[in-house]
């Protein structure tokens, strides 16, 4: 691979523009020790100094332009957060009311049970035991929901 030489780009230039312009060296300190980039304006060239103080305006606004985009950013964030607290608040609404619906359904022991569905308490154990009846047992005591 060929090597480019550092000043590869003002040579180019100076090759374009012959004998009649000004011999560029592009990024190179002046003799004033600032630095210096020659760009075209109104068809003639000239040198555009690249002070202290350009630089800090430009690093104020990306500092700026930092911060509205951090400003963004949290606006967005706290309508999303907004928007899923809405609909966790609806949810546990929902499932608080079912849960609820279904603690008013009746639940019977097995005695109660035989008598509601005319059978006798056997026949309510069978059906346990087959697994026709769905029951919760707590401990030795055991209920028959009804839904």
């Amino acid at each position: 691979m060929q090597a480019i030489p550092e000043n590869a780009g003002a040579q180019h230039f100076n090759s374009l523009l012959g004998d009649n312009g000004p011999n560029l060296s592009l990024n190179s300190p002046t003799e004033s020790g600032k630095w210096s980039r020659w760009r075209g304006a109104g068809g003639g060239l000239e040198a555009m100094n690249t002070t202290r103080s350009e630089t800090n305006r430009l690093a104020d606004a990306v500092v700026g332009l930092a911060g509205t985009i951090a400003e963004i950013i949290e606006a967005r964030l706290l309508m999303t957060r907004s928007a899923l607290e809405e609909n966790v608040e609806a949810k546990g609404n929902a499932l608080e009311q079912r849960s609820a619906q279904k603690t008013l359904q009746p639940i019977y022991n097995k005695r109660q049970a035989a008598v509601y569905f005319h059978v006798s308490v056997r026949t309510v154990d069978n059906w346990m035991r087959r697994g026709l009846l769905p029951y919760l047992k707590i401990g030795r005591t055991v209920r028959i929901p009804m839904h």
